[in-house]
């Protein structure tokens, strides 16, 4: 029994609690960063204007403050105030107002931004149990987010929020009680050394008396400080573009989020167990990070999975050698050169897509690949001027409580997440109907009218409707500016249907998905021709009563001329098509308009109007008829336009078919 207590009090000893709350600390440092780049990026797409979001995204520059080393030291000193400024983001994440959200967690990245990046100045010891208290936070929230099917538990319903505010509450008490602990002999007096020396003293008196005794800070020669924060910029960047959620890997690749994005998992954490060995700080290691961003950026499905669990391998110890060379007078100006290198590779990476809103936006258009390559060439600037591409085979093992935790994710980790994910992916779908459903909805990107996820309400609608089969517009999965949340993947579990979304992310559009509840046995994206922002078209097959089914996905340009070609190519691929078939989409295209006479001209037939002989507006702002479902060979009996409120700026539209 005492055995018992004695490692109970071993397991629970200050610095293992300590790691334990600088690994929370991870998890909200990587979670507020990720909701408020989303929530940035709503602000946007509902302004229709860059400027507030430009404003809000300032406040990543707050590291420049640390080179008052007055402040660093204060931080340093009161760590748990700033730590327990995350409470405000959450408090104000589910207002209605976006101004608001973005207000709230403003504050929290704020606090955590000064936090971590002060942890980048600290002596090397004490940086290496940060970083690896931050990695581990990182592959925490993977965990968690395999399970939750890739959203964060945190920002999805009240009662995530209360768990997260009262873990953080409980953290910054535990960081408080630490500092009532440090003795006050840097205050004391000598008469006061006489009595008792363990009281406490408040750390802003420790820090005006030192203040003046501080050095003043002088460059080292041949100091390397801005390729270091040229470094750290691109690989603050790639892991939250790239490793924020499991699925990015597989969806750029082609795959399933699961299981394909436990593979990248298990690779981020043998790269922590590796990032020990000394061959990691060489040249050698970033040739493998570097040949596995070539093979994701321009491989097949399976070459591009090997090439980012490569990448995924090699993040974890460019992250620790990259922070070792922050010098401690450094944390502010490092800190500046790094979030602006994260800042444009971040806009760079949203405006692929969005080109169209920002002036000379053409420069980014649909280069996902560049931005990749870029980025990850400059992780080699962290081993300037000794870079050596000859590998150091010294083998050093992680320290004892590092390999601890490293066996526990491992072991109850990987294997836990997996199986309570497969139970939940379970399911046997109806393959034999009477009659069956098909849906078309634009989604939004994931946001309802008001900035919130509204996946839950479209699930509701699925089931409400009982709907075998939707397509999905706007289902914009595992990118940075929907907080790299995969709609398709969550949708598809949660309603136990099967799936497909297409093109790939890198293809840099938003995408259409598909969701059956019948098996899809033939699955194909097109792009079609576009000037503009890239247009897709998902090209189906599912089986239905051992009948094949085409069933085809669009979403059309939106200019006139883009539109036209995109409707001279889908009609000449229906053309090809035989037996049952059925084009759903947001055309973008108003009844009677050249693009939707080319379409009908192809043999299709607006199934809405063939029953009611009119048409109802399916947008809310513009009250204008762009959704539409078509079919052909097959007999339509029911059609309506279902009023969805806030949940997208679109309406549901659907249509019944007897089999």
């Amino acid at each position: 029994m005492w055995a018992a207590v004695g490692d109970s009090n071993r397991w629970l000893s200050r610095e293992n609690l300590a790691l334990v709350s600088d690994i929370w600390v991870g998890i909200l440092f990587w979670s507020i960063i990720v909701e408020f780049v989303s929530v940035i990026y709503f602000l946007n797409l509902a302004t229709l204007s860059i400027n507030e979001s430009i404003l809000f995204l300032l406040v990543l520059f707050i590291p420049v403050l640390l080179e008052v080393r007055r402040l660093d030291v204060f931080v340093s000193s009161y760590e748990f105030v700033f730590v327990g400024l995350s409470i405000v983001g959450f408090l104000f994440y589910f207002q209605s107002d976006v101004y608001l959200r973005s207000f709230g967690l403003m504050i929290a990245v704020i606090g955590l931004m000064l936090v971590i990046f002060h942890w980048f100045s600290l002596e090397v010891n004490q940086k290496r149990e940060k970083i690896f208290a931050l990695l581990i936070g990182l592959l925490l929230l993977l965990l968690i987010r395999v399970i939750a099917r890739s959203l964060n538990p945190f920002f999805r319903t009240i009662w995530g929020v209360i768990i997260a505010i009262l873990i953080t509450i409980s953290v910054a008490f535990f960081r408080w009680t630490e500092l009532k602990k440090k003795p006050r002999s840097a205050t004391m007096s000598l008469e006061d050394k006489k009595g008792e020396n363990h009281g406490f003293n408040s750390p802003l008196d420790d820090l005006l008396k030192r203040e003046d005794k501080l050095p003043p800070f002088e460059p080292k020669k041949g100091e390397e400080w801005p390729f270091i924060a040229l470094a750290l910029g691109s690989i603050l960047f790639l892991t939250h573009w790239l490793f924020t959620s499991h699925g990015i890997i597989p969806r750029w690749s082609g795959l399933e989020a699961f299981p394909f994005g436990m593979l990248v998992i298990a690779s981020m954490m043998t790269g922590m167990f590796l990032m020990y060995f000394s061959f990691t700080r060489t040249g050698a290691w970033w040739v493998v990070g570097f040949v596995g961003a070539i093979l994701l950026a321009f491989g097949n499905e399976l070459n591009a999975l090997v090439g980012g669990m490569l990448l995924a391998l090699t993040v974890p110890a460019f992250w620790f050698t990259i922070t070792y060379k922050v010098q401690q007078q450094h944390a502010g100006r490092v800190g500046v050169v790094a979030i602006l290198i994260y800042l444009i590779f971040l806009l760079g990476s949203v405006f692929t897509v969005t080109y169209a809103y920002i002036p000379g936006g053409e420069v980014f258009r649909e280069n996902e690949e560049l931005l990749l390559l870029i980025s990850t060439f400059m992780l080699s600037f962290a081993l300037i001027p000794e870079i050596s591409f000859i590998p150091r085979f010294e083998i050093k093992l992680p320290p004892f409580r590092h390999l601890n935790v490293l066996v526990f994710l491992v072991i109850f980790g990987l294997t836990g997440a997996a199986g309570l994910r497969a139970g939940i992916d379970a399911f046997v779908p109806d393959t034999s109907p009477e009659e069956f459903s098909i849906m078309t909805w634009n989604i939004q990107q994931g946001f309802n009218s008001v900035g919130h996820v509204n996946v839950e309400d479209v699930a509701r609608i699925i089931r409400e409707q009982g709907v075998g089969i939707i397509g999905l517009q706007e289902s914009d999965t595992v990118r940075v500016s929907s907080g790299n949340r995969d709609v398709v993947e969550w949708l598809a579990a949660e309603l136990g249907m099967y799936s497909y979304y297409g093109p790939r992310p890198k293809d840099s559009t938003f995408g259409n998905a598909l969701l059956s509840a019948y098996p899809i046995i033939d699955a194909r994206s097109v792009i079609l021709p576009s000037k503009g922002e890239l247009a897709v078209l998902l090209v189906t097959k599912v089986l239905i009563n051992d009948v094949k089914v085409n069933v085809l996905v669009a979403h059309f340009g939106e200019t006139e001329e883009d539109r036209t070609a995109q409707a001279n190519a889908t009609a000449a691929i229906i053309k090809e098509l035989d037996g049952p078939t059925f084009l759903v989409g947001d055309f973008n295209s108003v009844p009677g308009s050249p693009q939707i006479q080319t379409l009908l001209s192809a043999g299709l037939t607006d199934s809405y109007f063939a029953l009611h002989g009119k048409h109802v507006a399916t947008t809310l702002s513009s009250g204008k008829t762009i959704d539409f479902i078509f079919h052909a060979n097959v007999t339509v009996t029911a059609a309506e336009v279902l009023e969805t409120g806030i949940i997208s700026d679109h309406k549901a539209v659907i249509a019944t078919f007897s089999v």
